[in-house]
């Protein structure tokens, strides 16, 4: 829960929503849409740059984010900007261990089981392993 009680997952989900309606095309969906296409520059941006990137004024910027329980715009964003950082991790995190499992598998296939277990010893020994290899 952060500032005003509304945690940031449902926020994300909301500005989804916004943007994913294409039956409203208001003041909160540009709010919504701009939040989520500048998500890594919010961090930086002035509340007058957002107002100015969502065609929106100042006053309407407030609005927007008190209605999810946010009192100051710098609280926001701070907020806003780490839980974006740490999805974004999570994203990273689990793309590496998804790949990491499709390289695990591909050398299964194509190494000789005493090549694969070196390579996998060496990896786990070194955190890295290097594979030379001959045509045939």
């Amino acid at each position: 829960m952060e500032e005003g009680g509304y945690t940031l997952n449902n926020l994300i989900t909301s500005l989804l929503l916004f943007i994913n309606n294409p039956e409203v095309r208001d003041t909160d969906y540009q709010i919504a849409s701009c939040l989520l296409e500048h998500c890594y520059e919010i961090k930086n941006m002035t509340i007058q740059e957002l107002a100015e990137k969502s065609y929106v004024s100042v006053s309407t910027i407030n609005r927007f984010l008190k209605m999810y329980g946010f009192s100051r715009y710098s609280i926001f964003k701070s907020v806003f900007y780490q839980h974006v950082l740490s999805r974004y991790n999570q994203m990273r995190g689990r793309l590496s261990e998804w790949m990491s499992g499709q390289v695990e598998c591909m050398l299964h296939m194509v190494l000789s089981e005493v090549a694969y277990r070196r390579v996998t010893d060496s990896v786990r020994q070194y955190g890295k392993a290097e594979i030379l290899s001959q045509r045939i």
